[in-house]
């Protein structure tokens, strides 16, 4: 997070505050075994657009603000996951590639590789 007074500082934060209420927000919905398919086909149509405001954000990255990974990055990852098994990226190739980019972090496949989430290939 870039320091105080400094207006990159307040674009992180947009984008921060995007990701969370207009995208995890929407994905509740998504993860609720009450709610009906009507409901869930609402909830892909209006996530759909919010990804692709993000998709033309990101642009060729390769990360939210640039060349410099920002908070919003990590947690943009966790949104592209899902979307990815719920939606498909397909329709996104900006976020498509910065998954696959985001996938190939050390770090990353480090905490996923501890929290279990990661689907490691068999070797060849």
């Amino acid at each position: 997070l870039p320091p105080l007074g400094n207006f990159r500082r307040y674009r992180v934060l947009e984008l921060l505050n995007f990701v969370t209420t207009e995208l995890h927000k929407r994905f509740s919905f998504l993860f609720n075994p009450e709610a009906s398919d009507e409901v869930k086909q609402f909830v892909k149509h209006d996530v759909s657009k919010k990804l692709h405001w993000m998709d033309e954000r990101l642009g060729d990255g390769p990360f939210l603000m640039g060349e410099e990974l920002t908070l919003p990055d990590p947690y943009l990852f966790v949104i592209t996951r899902w979307a990815n098994k719920m939606i498909g990226l397909d329709q996104w190739p900006n976020l498509r590639a910065f998954y696959e980019r985001m996938l190939q972090r050390d770090s990353v496949r480090n905490v996923l590789r501890f929290e279990g989430l990661l689907e490691e290939e068999p070797a060849g």
